[in-house]
């Protein structure tokens, strides 16, 4: 996993790209998954719900796939995407 998330003053900075999600174009809020600790690999995983209007969040729609062309997926850009601590779902880890 690419995807970091970085606790700065109170503000989880989430930085990464995500490809084949669900619904990527048309979902209000997003639930993100990103290396919070990434020396202790899968134990350093956090989830974030990031909402999709947040600054640095962008979506694209993937076009000319083979199959599964009934099911609207898309690419996540995520460059520096801003929430507060109460973002993280649970507890790190």
């Amino acid at each position: 996993m690419r995807t970091r998330a970085q606790l700065s003053d109170g503000r989880w900075q989430i930085s990464g790209q995500k490809m084949w999600i669900s619904l990527a174009n048309h979902a209000d809020v997003a639930l993100i998954f990103a290396q919070t600790d990434p020396p202790k690999r899968h134990r350093g995983i956090a989830c974030f719900l990031v909402p999709t209007s947040a600054e640095g969040y962008s979506s694209q729609e993937i076009h000319g796939k083979l199959g599964l062309r009934a099911s609207d997926t898309g690419s996540i850009a995520l460059d520096q995407a801003e929430v507060g601590e109460d973002a993280l779902l649970g507890e790190g880890g």
